[in-house]
Formats: C-alpha cells, sequence, structure tokens
C-alpha cells in the first residue's frame, strides 16, 4: 500500500525549507528524514508524493511539529494533509 498526497505549493516548500525530505544515503538521513518514492512537480508548483506508510507515518509527525510555527493559511493546509494521511493509513497514527 502507497500513500498518495496531493501538496500545495506552500506546503511542499515549507517542508522543503524545512529539510524533511532526506535522499536516504545514510543512517541519519533515513532515521530523522522522510524519504519518498517519487514527487512529481507542475506548472504551478503543486506536486504529487508517493510515500510508504512508515513514511507517511514519520511524515505526519513532522506536520504536527511544524503546524504551531507556520501561519494559519499554512497551518490549515498542513491539517488538511495530516487529515489525509490519516484516511490513507486508516487511522492507524
Amino acid at each position: 500500500m502507497k500513500v498518495n498526497l496531493q501538496m500545495g505549493a506552500k506546503t511542499f516548500a515549507c517542508l522543503v525549507f524545512e529539510n524533511i525530505f532526506r535522499s536516504g544515503r545514510n543512517t541519519m538521513d533515513y532515521a530523522y528524514g522522510v524519504n519518498v518514492d517519487s514527487i512529481e512537480m507542475y506548472n504551478d508548483f503543486t506536486s504529487d508524493i508517493i510515500l510508504e506508510p512508515y513514511e507517511a507515518e514519520k511524515l505526519h509527525r513532522k506536520l504536527e511539529d511544524l503546524v504551531p510555527r507556520v501561519t494559519v493559511g499554512l497551518r490549515t493546509q498542513m491539517k488538511k494533509q495530516m487529515k489525509e494521511i490519516k484516511l490513507q493509513l486508516g487511522e492507524a497514527i
């Protein structure tokens, strides 16, 4: 089972600037970063991200940490992503 997320430009940019996504080439990247199967970027800067379930859980935790620190509009987008992750994982989080 894979988790498919459609992210807005601001949410994706925030995750990139926070260094959430990692290459997974060493133990630290694997442990602390979110490794994605694929990212597709579109002309309007939105993106589709495909994750393994355990990586989606890590992304959910990272979003929980980021939500209190961002502006209200971005917070709303991140909370929607968190709900989508929960929905696709079957409320396992």
